[in-house]
């Protein structure tokens, strides 16, 4: 997604496999249109279950909430 800011957020997952419970949602963040991208940053684990389908949504005051799908399937923030 991009901020108005102009800065770019991508969220996603790695895990060993599809609803692994070693997969943890990440973000990753650029300010130069896509050209480079910070370091991936966790956004959810725990070491019990797997964490994945991270979506944002923007704030009104600018800020980012983050949700992710938790095995066995439960949405919450993250």
């Amino acid at each position: 997604m991009q901020l108005p800011s102009g800065e770019l957020v991508a969220l996603f997952t790695i895990g060993e496999a599809f609803d692994a419970a070693n997969t943890r949602a990440y973000v990753a963040r650029s300010s130069d249109e896509g050209r480079t991208w910070s370091e991936p940053r966790t956004v959810a684990e725990d070491g019990k279950q797997g964490y994945c389908y991270p979506a944002a949504l923007e704030r009104a005051d600018g800020s980012l909430t983050i949700f992710c799908s938790r095995t066995p399937y439960t949405i919450y923030p993250c």
